[in-house]
């Protein structure tokens, strides 16, 4: 009877397992079956990312800066790859790596699904690695960035991050135009994650847009390579050098230096500092090479007329109580040769005449305090104080305010396109509204005849004549600050350029900042690079020579 009862016992626990497990597969297959599908999709449905094709940045010609080269990058999934341990050996001597190593690199990851390997490989060193056919090891399609010119153009180009994302210079500025949109691929992955199956789900990349810049990658080597070679005599701790068609203003030639190679990404914080845009974020004093503004402003207030002389004495001149001097002691200067001799008391006695709100208003017309807007995000300002603190004294020859390159050439374009300062063009397409004039036309005129008297014999830059060219110009050296003083051992040296003189059609700016030697003059340092760079210039652009009447030579000697 006991015997009876148990088995009934056991016979009804088994029935209603049978009915709970039956009522369970009813419940999971009827009321939660697309809570299931969803779960099964969720670990096996993945939305890969296709990167976006980078826009190429090119010269006014076409000639690459950057562009962006299909690659491999190899991924694993680490503990798949550990169970493989017979290829570890040979993926490590592709990757050239110790076996030890990359064991240890992949056991510290063994948890993951995905693991970089090696980024941005050559697409056959990609190929040889697939080929050892080891577990869990993948493909993925990037793109790498290469800079064909090096460290020409780097400062201005700057450079993207491993995944494609501008971090300096106008692949930073330009991020937006030059990135363009990943694409999207929905597929199912099995669990070491190869996919098995294309959904229909599929959006293509689209590739970034170019950029065309103005300037000529001849040029721009030209620049670049005059500038460090006299940088690098001279023993300057940085230079820069700047050309620019004076025609529409488009810029020729950008160059910093000491540059950097953006291909070489092996140290991170000096690839930082070489990519310094110091054409547009370095400020500096800029000394002589504001004179021809003084005397223009002069002419144009009427204060005095092109015939006028200025009594520059033994070149000493004190007022309010600061010193001001020149190297020699040159008597009665025309206007000419004011700034032939570059007499800072000349300068001066012009900027008394002037006094400070008219200086003022010269120099705020030709745009120094404010951003040019030419490199967006990529410029400083300056400092422009206002007209009582500027004073009309060392403010004549350059000192108590400062400007960068380019709002110096900016300036420059003002007695170069007939008094009228005009923003410079680094983009093909670019349209710049026009400013207002600075000067009448008659005056820039007249200001670039006076100009030819300093590239002339006698004048304070001899070196920057070009056989053929008649040159109109100017130079600089200006004291360096340190430690809140000017030090007389330590100088800037400048010299800016227009040719062909009488109709400029190419204007340039070269510095060389804190030059070691005793040769620290812009005639003697920066002029000769102006003479070199200017005279390819002129040959790109077809310039013919012009010639005109010889001018009386300038005496005495330099500044």
């Amino acid at each position: 009877m006991n015997r009876l009862w148990r088995m009934r016992l056991v016979a009804s626990g088994l029935l209603l397992l049978l009915v709970v497990c039956a009522g369970r597969s009813f419940e999971l297959q009827v009321h939660k079956q697309d809570f299931l599908r969803a779960e099964g999709e969720r670990r096996h449905v993945r939305v890969l990312v296709e990167p976006a094709e980078r826009g190429a940045i090119r010269d006014r010609h076409g000639e690459v800066l950057a562009l962006s080269a299909p690659s491999e990058s190899i991924w694993v999934v680490p503990a798949a790859l550990l169970e493989d341990a017979e290829k570890i050996p040979h993926l490590a001597g592709l990757l050239g790596r110790s076996e030890d190593q990359l064991r240890a690199e992949l056991e510290a990851r063994a948890g993951r699904q995905f693991y970089y390997l090696a980024r941005q490989q050559a697409p056959a060193a990609a190929r040889r690695i697939m080929a050892l056919g080891a577990r869990g090891v993948f493909l993925q399609r990037e793109y790498r960035r290469f800079y064909p010119g090096g460290e020409i153009a780097a400062s201005l180009v700057g450079l993207t991050d491993i995944d494609g994302q501008g971090q300096e210079g106008l692949e930073r500025s330009l991020d937006a135009q030059l990135r363009g949109e990943p694409g999207r691929r929905r597929v199912i992955q099995d669990s070491l994650g190869r996919v098995v199956e294309d959904l229909s789900d599929y959006v293509p990349a689209r590739p970034g847009q170019d950029v065309q810049l103005t300037l000529d990658s001849r040029l721009q080597h030209a620049a670049y390579s005059a500038l460090k070679a006299v940088a690098e005599r001279a023993q300057a701790q940085s230079g820069q050098a700047l050309f620019v068609d004076v025609a529409d203003a488009s810029v020729l030639a950008a160059a910093s230096w000491p540059g950097v190679n953006p291909n070489d990404r092996s140290d991170a914080v000096a690839l930082r500092q070489g990519l310094r845009n110091r054409i547009a974020m370095d400020v500096f004093e800029p000394g002589s090479t504001v004179k021809p503004f003084v005397v223009a402003a002069a002419l144009d207030q009427g204060v005095v007329d092109a015939d006028a002389t200025i009594a520059t004495g033994n070149g000493y001149l004190r007022v309010n109580g600061q010193d001001i001097r020149d190297l020699h002691g040159y008597g009665d200067l025309s206007l000419g040769r004011v700034l032939a001799k570059s007499s800072n008391v000349g300068a001066v006695k012009l900027g008394l005449r002037l006094g400070p709100e008219a200086l003022f208003h010269a120099y705020q017309g030709l745009g120094f305090g404010y951003l040019t807007g030419a490199l967006s995000g990529e410029e400083a300002s300056g400092y422009l104080p206002g007209p009582l603190e500027l004073g009309s004294t060392v403010a004549a020859y350059g000192y108590g305010f400062n400007v960068t390159m380019l709002q110096l050439a900016q300036a420059w374009m003002a007695l170069a396109a007939d008094g009228r300062p005009r923003s410079l063009r680094f983009f093909a397409d670019e349209v710049l509204p026009a400013h207002e004039p600075a000067f009448s036309p008659a005056t820039a005129a007249a200001v670039r005849e006076m100009l030819i008297a300093v590239v002339a014999p006698g004048g304070t830059a001899t070196q920057a004549a070009i056989p053929g060219w008649q040159v109109a110009g100017k130079t600089g050296t200006v004291r360096k600050v340190v430690n809140g003083r000017y030090d007389s051992e330590r100088h800037q040296a400048f010299f800016v350029g227009m040719v062909p003189a009488h109709q400029p059609r190419v204007l340039g700016l070269i510095m060389l900042d804190d030059p070691g030697g005793d040769r620290y003059y812009g005639g003697q340092l920066a002029a000769p690079v102006f003479a070199d760079v200017a005279g390819h210039a002129l040959r790109r652009l077809g310039v013919a020579p012009v010639r005109r009447p010889a001018l009386a030579q300038a005496e005495g000697g330099a500044s």
